[in-house]
């Protein structure tokens, strides 16, 4: 695909290779069944997005399952999906290419472990492990640790202050 932009909402079968190219948005919008299950996936071969090409897997907080042989991102392409897991033989993700899946992440001092602020300093947010602290001698707690390290299904916590910026998103390989 060059150039366009296409967006699917529902059931989508049959696709092995999915190229987008330059200027190609393609959306994958609202809760899809790939496969006939009920948990959203693509299986393909190959996923391929190249430079100024974007794919969205937008299926709000459900975890989206995206099974192929190779996923290249080349550089100035661009993945998207708020819980993304990828089971892959090979993947690729070249200088410039993004994996992004901060869609969803919690904003303005939530999640459950945000960081704390102190006028416009704030401590950093907690996930899988204790947030930083302002100075090693404050007394402003930091965000909780919450979640799994090892294998997290949650979103990131924002930190506190003016500029603790917003949590991440889930990405599972």
């Amino acid at each position: 695909l060059l150039a366009v932009k296409a967006r699917f909402r529902g059931s989508v079968e049959g696709v092995l290779f999915l190229t987008v190219g330059e200027n190609a948005i393609v959306e994958f919008l609202d809760v899809i069944n790939f496969a006939g299950t009920s948990q959203a996936s693509f299986d393909l071969t190959s996923l391929v997005v190249s430079g100024g090409g974007s794919v969205t897997l937008n299926v709000g907080a459900v975890q989206f399952a995206l099974t192929a042989r190779t996923v290249t991102i080349n550089g100035g392409g661009l993945l998207v999906s708020p819980r993304l897991y990828i089971d892959a033989e090979n993947v690729t993700v070249d200088q410039g290419g993004v994996i992004d899946c901060s869609l969803f992440s919690y904003v303005n001092g939530s999640g459950l472990g945000p960081g704390s602020s102190l006028g416009v300093d704030g401590t950093g947010a907690g996930h899988g492990g204790r947030g930083g602290r302002i100075l090693a001698s404050s007394t402003t707690g930091n965000g909780r640790a919450y979640g799994d390290m090892v294998s997290p299904t949650n979103f990131g916590s924002t930190g506190g202050g003016v500029n603790g910026g917003v949590g991440g998103g889930v990405i599972r390989m």
